[in-house]
């Protein structure tokens, strides 16, 4: 059908206190007041996280069952991948793994979500997908790890184009640095401290600078953001 030449409401959560959304390649996420996740869209690589036709997209909300016994507090949504924090600090992840998106130490898709082993200490309080690529805030010393597709140095970990992590990475290059927030582009990452100082990392047409003798940023670096901003 074609697309509505204005925004419309989206009837079927009217009834829920919406305080999340996520939008990605080709599906959506809403998280509720009370930590409910519903989801739409897509689900050929089980990004919904619910069961569905993988022939045809849901265009109508459904809930993510699977998560009703967690209270989600962060959402977000890869080009085929879905992250879920919860209130206890766990991370959950569900969609397509086949660049490791996922943080389960394989390649395998995940059609219902799944607890990240590998992040169950570090106690997240945030979450961002990238295009092929994750990332997750501590709480506790707003550390940040990042798994998934390493192209570009997307990931930070400082190995570029061989960069790729099935499993979460801690990026050692933000030690010391207490980071307050995080998001993930296609091919690039970003963060904000809780001094206020920016960082990212990646492909440099996404970074906000110029560099003739780099293509990629492989480890974070400090933005310095003109005056004029």
């Amino acid at each position: 059908s074609p697309s509505p030449p204005r925004p419309l409401e989206v009837s079927a959560l009217s009834a829920e206190k919406v305080t999340l959304l996520a939008a990605g390649g080709d599906h959506s996420a809403a998280g509720t007041a009370v930590g409910r996740v519903y989801t739409w869209g897509w689900a050929a690589q089980g990004q919904l996280g619910r069961p569905a036709d993988k022939n045809s997209p849901r265009s109508v909300p459904g809930l993510v069952a699977a998560l009703s016994d967690s209270r989600v507090t962060d959402l977000s949504c890869g080009a085929c991948h879905t992250l879920a924090c919860t209130a206890r600090g766990e991370v959950f992840s569900w969609g397509c793994g086949t660049n490791g998106e996922l943080g389960h130490g394989d390649s395998f898709n995940r059609h219902s979500p799944e607890l990240i082993e590998a992040l169950v200490t570090v106690h997240a309080c945030a979450v961002a997908a990238g295009e092929h690529h994750s990332v997750a805030l501590s709480a506790a010393d707003g550390a940040v790890f990042a798994w998934g597709h390493g192209r570009g140095g997307r990931l930070g970990l400082g190995n570029g184009e061989e960069g790729s992590a099935l499993l979460p990475q801690r990026v050692s290059a933000l030690s010391g640095v207490a980071i307050a927030s995080v998001a993930a582009g296609a091919s690039h990452t970003l963060a904000v401290s809780a001094a206020g100082r920016h960082y990212a990392w990646g492909s440099l047409d996404a970074l906000g600078y110029e560099n003739e003798e780099l293509r990629n940023q492989p480890t974070p670096a400090e933005l310095q953001l003109s005056e004029q901003l």
